[in-house]
């Protein structure tokens, strides 16, 4: 059984939320969508967590910060380029970036488990695209301007509409994310399936593949390697703890955004090795194993 859960308010919400939709104009337009959509969520969240334990007691008391928020936090990561965001930020205070971002057309949330981060992604990435289309109306003071500079500076982001596929293998908590799409009015794929190697045999996956998210799973080298050996321009941004996941060698953390109220929680952006540096990688890989050779030859001698 799990624990009872408040119903959150669209006005708690927003007081939670207010820095990051302060700091991103894109998303800020659309606030309005994106909040009632994240209240119709909460609302089914509170009504099926005593049944599924969705969210565990010990977070339950600090829900906003600990499970919106920080899903909300890889919002920049999913619009930026490698160099437009600072190696080391807090969540809801990271100035929305410039440049050229590197927007998302396929995001695959693995083990969706309760919408975190999946839902919450989708949820605005639906109400940017419906802000923009209705002008991004009601913005605070001085935010309007930005906006307007900043969309000379874009690459078609407004063209392009990001499907979102929520993989979650367990029955129960595909029947509460269809639940929660419903009552939020959001269009999202749902996968029940179980990722694992070889990806071959993982049916419904999108054939290409921009953005993966994990919040709660730990994925093994070689499903990580296989990822990017399958799309190599992926980005992967993985929630992490105090212990950061073992990488395979052909790929690298290219970014860190901490999250607000933490000093060791943070999203790590895992990016493919450029293929000069595996050159490099793998030339030094090749000597260092000949060198040990040559030491167990000399030994037995």
């Amino acid at each position: 059984m799990g624990s009872r859960l408040p119903r959150l308010t669209r006005q708690e919400l927003r007081d939670g939320l207010l820095g990051v939709l302060e700091a991103h104009p894109d998303l800020h337009a659309g606030e309005a969508t994106l909040l009632e959509r994240l209240e119709a969520h909460a609302g089914e969240l509170a009504r099926w967590n005593p049944r599924l334990s969705l969210v565990g007691p010990g977070t339950a008391h600090e829900l906003v910060r600990r499970h919106y928020l920080e899903s909300l936090a890889a919002w920049p990561l999913l619009l930026s380029s490698a160099d437009d965001l600072p190696n080391h930020s807090a969540a809801g205070a990271a100035v929305a970036p410039r440049g050229q971002p590197e927007a998302a057309s396929s995001l695959v949330d693995l083990g969706t488990g309760g919408g975190f981060p999946g839902f919450v992604l989708a949820a605005a990435l639906a109400a940017q695209a419906e802000g923009r289309a209705h002008g991004g109306a009601a913005l605070l003071g001085g935010v309007e301007e930005i906006e307007r500079e900043q969309r000379s500076e874009r690459v078609g982001w407004e063209k392009i509409e990001a499907s979102v596929v929520l993989v979650e293998p367990r029955q129960r908590k595909v029947a509460f994310l269809r639940a929660a799409l419903r009552a939020a009015r959001l269009s999202c794929s749902i996968l029940d399936a179980r990722v694992e190697t070889p990806l071959s045999g993982v049916r419904g996956l999108p054939t290409n593949i921009d953005i993966v998210t994990v919040r709660a799973l730990a994925l093994a080298p070689s499903l990580i390697r296989e990822l990017f050996d399958r799309h190599p321009d992926l980005r992967l941004l993985l929630w992490s703890g105090r212990s950061e996941p073992e990488l395979p060698p052909s790929v690298e953390t290219r970014r860190r955004v901490r999250l607000a109220g933490s000093d060791h929680r943070q999203i790590l952006e895992i990016r493919r090795v450029p293929s000069r540096r595996r050159s490099d990688v793998a030339r030094s890989s090749a000597l260092g194993s000949l060198d040990a050779r040559a030491r167990d030859a000399s030994a037995r001698r």
